[in-house]
């Protein structure tokens, strides 16, 4: 019967960034979780699992609400200390789900069709269109799971979908980006930490946890939270600059570079100050990525070296910068005034 079980588990293992592994001791096997997500992983030990022999099927009344839980929390222990935004996609949807069905507890055996068609109608009412995208694919996730775990057949929400819409990627002219640094901010260590991310383009979860170490020189070496892969950039002196002050600020050359906070609380103070510069534009953190590609743009670097300097895979991602800028020239030239006819 052990053997059967080892069997299950290396056909669950194969569908999930979640492995169970099982680990011999002297009164016969102990299991512990791995789990793996973009180049990181984490061991969790389950000390109270005990391997019976026996192999049941879970009830379909399991709670879905619960396993969405179970996987955000997973996901929190992962990303919360780096800021990332999926932990937050994850508690939203979990918001969401209880909010929409009144509930703390809603069972597998009343999600249907229909109840992920209205769930989605829910959602447009009330968040945007890209959020209820977003909050659809973890509710998929969790039933996905659900499937993997033999609690429910298939996936009701298989095919329902929610069209992403295309959203302006707002960034920072060069007088804009002075105006911006020109305005006191009360967290330095924010401040500083958003003009970086205008001279290298690098985003929130790498800059939280970007460290003196990554510095060699003039040179940054980092490994890329969202795609796992390294990226090298050649410091603009300004940049340079602003590890200095960092330096100062923190009274050491070691460790983490930017003292923040998580990423909700940076996310408020940021609104509160990016207020004070007083910008026609909503300025996000995120900002920052696409004001360095369409500065490189604008000073004449190529598309394929802004791609590298982004860490992007894909030519079509960096070629949307290209288009705002041409679509800002065009805008200038509409501008230019007619002149006046004397004959």
């Amino acid at each position: 019967m052990k053997g059967k079980i080892f069997d299950e588990i290396k056909r669950y293992n194969k569908k999930s960034i979640f492995k169970i592994k099982p680990r011999s001791i002297t009164n016969g096997y102990s299991l512990y979780l791995e789990i793996r997500r973009k180049g990181f992983r984490r061991t969790v030990d389950m000390k109270n699992i005990v391997i019976s022999g026996q192999i049941t099927k879970l009830s379909i009344d399991k709670a879905i609400l619960s396993n969405v839980h179970t996987i955000q929390k997973i996901y929190d222990d992962r990303f919360q200390e780096s800021g990332n935004l999926e932990f937050l996609s994850w508690k939203n949807t979990l918001s969401h789900l209880k909010k929409y069905t009144g509930k703390q507890h809603l069972k597998f055996s009343d999600i249907d069709k229909l109840f992920c068609k209205r769930f989605v109608e829910y959602l447009k009412k009330c968040v945007s269109n890209n959020s209820a995208y977003s909050y659809l694919s973890k509710l998929k996730q969790a039933l996905y799971e659900a499937v993997d775990d033999e609690i429910i057949d298939k996936n009701p929400a298989q095919r329902i979908s929610v069209k992403r819409t295309t959203t302006n990627r707002e960034f920072l002219t060069l007088e804009e980006l002075e105006k911006v640094n020109n305005t006191h901010c009360e967290d330095k260590h924010l401040k500083n930490a958003f003009i970086f991310s205008c001279y290298t383009g690098i985003r929130f979860v790498d800059i939280s946890k970007l460290t003196f170490s990554n510095i060699h020189k003039d040179v940054l070496i980092f490994i890329q939270t969202k795609t796992g892969e390294p990226l090298k950039i050649k410091l603009h002196d300004y940049a340079i600059e602003i590890i200095a002050q960092q330096s100062k600020l923190l009274k050491k050359s070691m460790g983490i570079v930017f003292d923040l906070p998580s990423y909700e609380v940076c996310r408020r103070r940021f609104n509160k100050f990016i207020q004070k510069v007083e910008l026609e534009k909503k300025i996000t953190f995120h900002c920052g990525r696409h004001t360095f590609a369409t500065l490189c743009i604008t000073y004449d670097i190529d598309l394929y070296t802004v791609k590298d300097l982004l860490g992007q895979k894909d030519i079509k991602h960096t070629q949307v910068y290209a288009k705002i800028i041409n679509k800002k020239k065009d805008e200038a030239i509409a501008k230019l005034p007619f002149l006046k006819q004397t004959d």
